[in-house]
C-alpha cells in the first residue's frame, strides 16, 4: 500500500495537482466532481507516522474558508456527531494499549489551500474530511476502522440531506453578497483546540483579500489555462469581434522563486502586484469570464496572481517574465 505520495507514472504528487493539473487524472477528477456536486467528500490517506497509538485520525478542510454557514455546520453539527457516532464503534478496536483507536484531530492545522483535495473541492462549497489510517497498525484494523468511520459519515449525511441543502443556500447566498475574498490566511495565535492537553492552532484569519471583481478576460493565446478552467465547469463566453475594452490590469512588481523544483515546477511565492485602469485590444475569440457562477472561488484562487496557488505562481505564465520590462503586465485583465 502507498503512502505519503501517490504518483503517477511520470512521478506527479497526484495529491497536490489539483490545480496545477499536470495528469490526466486531475482533469478527469475535476469533471467528475463537476458531474456529481457531492455535499461531502471523503479524501482518505494512509500515514506512516509512527510516533502515533491511533488506529485512525481525522480532521476537516479549513472552516474559515467553507464560510459561516457550511464551516459553522462541520463545527457545531458534523464534527460532534461523527465524534458521538465513533466512540460508540471504536470498542472492537480497543485494547489495554489502545484506549483511544478514532482521534479526532478537528479542524485543519495548516492554510488548506487548493493543491490539495480538501482545498480544492471546498472551492465549490464542498464540505470534506480527511481520513487518515495509521500503516503501524494491522491491516484488518486499518480496514475496518476506514469502514465504520466512512459508515458513520454516510448515516450523518443521509439523516442532515435537507438541512444541508439549506446550510448550502445560505452559504450561496452569503457568497454571492461577497465584495471582497481572502486569498491568504495565516493562523490566529490567539485561538486554539486541546488535543491530548496540547494546544492545536487550527483557527486562521485573513491577512490578504482582494476585491471582487464582475469578470476576468483570458485572451485565446493562454490555451493552457482555458482548457483548466473548462475542465472545472467555468462557464466561458467567446468575444464575438475585436474590440476595446476599459479593463483593471496588473503588473508584476515583484515575486520570489524557489531555486528548487517542485512537482515538474519552479513554484513562484510572495507575489507582489500594482493595478492600473487602461482600455486594451481585444481580440474575436479572447474569452470573458463572469464571476459569479459556482466556479466564484476556484476563479478568485486561480486567476488572482497573488493567490498562494495561481496559475502564475504555478509557472503558466512564465513567458511573459525575463523580457526587457522589469515589471511585465499580467496577461489576464480584471472588469470591474
Amino acid at each position: 500500500m502507498l503512502t505519503g505520495r501517490k504518483n503517477s507514472e511520470a512521478n506527479y504528487d497526484l495529491n497536490c495537482d489539483f490545480v496545477k493539473a499536470d495528469v490526466e487524472n486531475t482533469l478527469s477528477f475535476a469533471k467528475i466532481l463537476q458531474e456529481v456536486q457531492p455535499d461531502i467528500f471523503i479524501d482518505n490517506h494512509v500515514t506512516d507516522v509512527a510516533n502515533t497509538s491511533y488506529v485512525l485520525s481525522y480532521s476537516t478542510s479549513q472552516i474559515e474558508k467553507l464560510g459561516v454557514f457550511t464551516g459553522g455546520y462541520v463545527r457545531d453539527a458534523l464534527l460532534p456527531r461523527l465524534s458521538q457516532q465513533l466512540e460508540k464503534r471504536q470498542l472492537p478496536f480497543q485494547s489495554d494499549s489502545l484506549r483511544t483507536p478514532f482521534k479526532q484531530l478537528t479542524l485543519s492545522s495548516h492554510p488548506d489551500i487548493p493543491r490539495y483535495a480538501t482545498g480544492y473541492v471546498s472551492l465549490w462549497d464542498c464540505m470534506s474530511i480527511r481520513i487518515n489510517t495509521n500503516e503501524q497498525k494491522p491491516y484488518k484494523q486499518r480496514v475496518e476502522a476506514n469502514y465504520e468511520m466512512m459508515k458513520t459519515l454516510v448515516e450523518i449525511a443521509d439523516a442532515d440531506n435537507q438541512y444541508i441543502k439549506q446550510v448550502k443556500i445560505k452559504q450561496t447566498e452569503a457568497d454571492n453578497a461577497q465584495k471582497e475574498y481572502s486569498l491568504e490566511w495565516e493562523i490566529d495565535s490567539t485561538q486554539y483546540t486541546k488535543v491530548d492537553e496540547k494546544p492545536l492552532y487550527n483557527h486562521f484569519k485573513p491577512v490578504h483579500s482582494v476585491s471582487i471583481p464582475q469578470s476576468y478576460i483570458v485572451p485565446k493565446v493562454w490555451q493552457r489555462v482555458i482548457d483548466r478552467l473548462k475542465a472545472n465547469g467555468v462557464a466561458i463566453t467567446e468575444i464575438e469581434k475585436d474590440t476595446l475594452m476599459n479593463v483593471t490590469s496588473y503588473r508584476i512588481e515583484s515575486f520570489k522563486t524557489y531555486t528548487y523544483p517542485f512537482e515538474g515546477h519552479y513554484l513562484h511565492h510572495q507575489t507582489q502586484v500594482s493595478s492600473q485602469k487602461e482600455k486594451v485590444q481585444l481580440y474575436k475569440g479572447d474569452y470573458l469570464i463572469e464571476v459569479a457562477q459556482p466556479a466564484k472561488h476556484y476563479l478568485l484562487e486561480t486567476l488572482e496572481p497573488q493567490a498562494p496557488d495561481s496559475f502564475f505562481n504555478w509557472n503558466f505564465f512564465d513567458s511573459v517574465l525575463g523580457k526587457e520590462e522589469d515589471k511585465p503586465i499580467y496577461p489576464i485583465y480584471r472588469k470591474e
